[in-house]
């Protein structure tokens, strides 16, 4: 990105923050889409938002740059601390328990996988995250919330406040095709289960998503293993053990 006039050097420190981020300037130009580790930016006096790539409302914090090239009011003031050249994100080391789940899951700005992601990942303060259950469509995720305290606040029966994390909820289901035959296979569990059926434990309040003899279907449980809504009831039978 070339020098902008007037611009300053300014200096985003992650900390011990290892996912991904974007800056954008308010009202203004995309300044960094997708960035990661700590890096510096030319930057011209005015408002700029950092988000944690969930990009939902309160995933973001703001900060301005003033006319000395400072960074001055953030916002809120608990996501990142004032340097001498710029901000250090402030973080909090989360447990995520997935409890009985053993299926995949994800969070928007760290590449990794599930377990492979860490149980106790740095995440900024006073920001909103959100949790993949697996199927990476609308509605299969849930959100939780790191307080300026550092600990984690769950913002759906999805999972459950648990010593400064969050713990997973699960349901325990049968699930098998209705013709008893062939096979199918539920988003996030990396194998086919047997058309005669599989017990399994799942997240519920999350859109779960099953390929079926060539079909993309779906279905909601409630926090008791109910169906609430989808499409999968006419060729599985979907019920709470």
């Amino acid at each position: 990105m070339p020098k902008k006039r007037n611009a300053y050097k300014v200096e985003i420190n992650v900390g011990d923050y290892l996912g991904h981020y974007g800056l954008v300037e308010f009202g203004g130009d995309v300044v960094a889409p997708d960035a990661a580790g700590s890096r510096t930016f030319d930057l011209e006096p005015g408002s700029y938002v950092v988000d944690n790539m969930n990009r939902v409302e309160h995933s973001m914090f703001a900060f301005t740059v003033g006319l000395d090239g400072r960074v001055g009011k953030i916002e809120p003031a608990g996501a990142a601390t004032q340097t001498s050249n710029g901000l250090v994100f402030s973080t909090a080391k989360i447990k995520l328990d997935p409890g009985k789940y053993e299926g995949a899951y994800y969070l928007p700005a760290f590449p990794s996988i599930g377990a492979k992601l860490g149980r106790q990942p740095a995440l900024i303060k006073c920001l909103i995250y959100r949790v993949d259950a697996g199927s990476r469509v609308g509605g299969s995720d849930f959100g939780f919330y790191v307080n300026e305290k550092g600990d984690a606040e769950s913002l759906s029966r999805s999972a459950t406040d648990r010593d400064g994390g969050i713990k997973f909820n699960t349901v325990r289901m049968r699930i098998a095709r209705k013709d008893k035959t062939g096979s199918f296979r539920i988003a996030g569990f990396n194998k086919d289960q047997p058309g005669t059926g599989v017990t399994v434990q799942l997240i519920p309040m999350v859109v779960i998503r099953v390929l079926c003899n060539g079909q993309d279907l779906w279905f909601t449980l409630s926090p008791k293993g109910t169906l609430l809504y989808g499409t999968a009831g006419g060729d599985l039978d979907i019920l709470p053990e």
